[in-house]
C-alpha cells in the first residue's frame, strides 16, 4: 500500500479489520480511503469503480458476496479493473472461492491473512506465492512477528505437527482491559499470547489455521461465544437448558444454533 492506492474498506471502523487497515494503515502509508457505511456487494463495486480503489481487506462474507455477484453479473467485473488486492481474514477461506475468484477477477489477487484483534496481522499471503500456497494456506508470518504452534503443555512442536497457535510482536496487545489474571493466562513472559486458535506450520514457515480451541462461532468473521449466547437463553424463565453450536451460513460462514429444552410450555419466536 502506498500513495498511488485507494483503500475500500467496508467492515465498520469499531472491528479491528476496519480501523486497522481502512484508517490506521492507509493514514500512515499516504494511500487513499473510501469508507462503506452499509454493506451491499452491488453498490460496493459501484463505489470501487467510482473512486478508482486498489486495494480492500475484508471477513471472507464479503468476497462470497461479490464474488456471487459477480457470478451473476459478469458484466460487472470490469468494475474491479482498478483493484490489485483483496486480503481476506476472519474465516476460513474455501478452496472454491478462490478459484472463483481468480477466474472472475484475474488482475485482483485474493489473498488468505491470518489476525485477531487481540495481535492484528500474524501471517498473509503475498502477491509472490504460488498458487499452491495461497490455496493451502493462511501465510507466512509478517516481519517482526514471533510464530509458534504449541502443544498442550506449552511446547513447540515439530513442523506439521497441529497445535495451538502462538504469536507475539508490535501488534499484540498490551493486555486485556483492567485483567490482570487473564492477561496473565493469554501472554507469557517473552510476550507470545495464545490465540486458542488450532493451526499448522510447514517447513516454509507456512501456517494453516484448522480450528479453534475455543468454543467459538464464527459469523462473519466476528467472534460470537457460544456460552455467552446460552446464558442469555438460561436467563429465560421458559428456558430449562440450552446448547449453542456452530452451524454453517452460505452468506456468514456460520450462524449460531440453540438447542433448547423448555420448561413448560416452549417459548415462541422471537419473544
Amino acid at each position: 500500500m502506498g500513495p498511488d492506492d485507494v483503500m475500500f474498506m467496508p467492515s465498520p471502523i469499531t472491528h479491528a479489520t476496519g480501523l486497522a487497515m481502512g484508517v490506521i494503515a492507509p493514514l500512515i502509508l499516504g494511500a487513499g480511503i473510501h469508507l462503506m457505511d452499509i454493506w451491499d456487494a452491488e453498490e460496493g463495486l459501484r463505489r470501487i469503480a467510482s473512486h478508482r480503489c486498489t486495494i480492500s481487506m475484508t471477513a471472507t462474507p464479503f468476497v462470497q458476496m461479490t464474488l456471487d455477484r459477480l457470478i451473476a453479473d459478469p458484466a460487472s467485473a470490469a468494475k474491479l479493473t482498478t483493484m490489485r488486492r483483496w486480503g481476506c481474514a476472519g474465516a476460513p477461506i474455501p478452496e472454491v472461492m478462490l478459484r472463483g475468484w481468480s477466474q472472475q477477477v484475474p488482475g485482483c489477487a485474493l489473498l488468505p491473512v491470518y489476525g485477531r484483534s487481540e495481535g492484528l496481522l500474524v501471517t498473509a499471503c503475498s502477491a509472490g506465492d504460488s498458487a499452491e500456497h495461497v490455496l493451502s494456506s493462511d501465510g507466512r508470518a509478517l516481519p517482526g512477528v514471533v510464530l509458534e504452534i504449541r502443544d498442550d503443555d506449552g511446547k513447540p512442536v515439530p513442523a506439521g505437527t497441529e497445535g495451538e497457535i502462538c504469536h507475539g510482536g508490535p501488534g499484540l496487545m498490551l493486555g486485556y482491559w483492567q485483567d490482570a489474571g487473564l492477561t496473565a493466562a493469554s501472554i507469557d513472559a517473552r510476550g507470545v499470547s495464545r490465540s486458542g486458535d488450532l493451526g499448522r506450520v510447514d517447513e516454509e514457515g507456512y501456517l494453516r489455521v484448522t480450528g479453534r480451541i475455543k468454543d467459538m462461532i464464527i459469523r462473519g468473521g466476528l467472534n460470537i461465544s457460544a456460552a455467552e449466547v446460552e446464558n442469555h437463553l438460561l436467563a429465560h424463565p421458559r428456558v430449562a437448558a440450552a446448547a449453542v453450536v456452530a452451524a454453517p451460513d452460505k452468506r456468514l460462514g456460520e450462524k449460531a444454533c440453540a438447542f433448547v429444552v423448555a420448561r413448560g410450555e416452549p417459548p415462541s419466536w422471537p419473544n
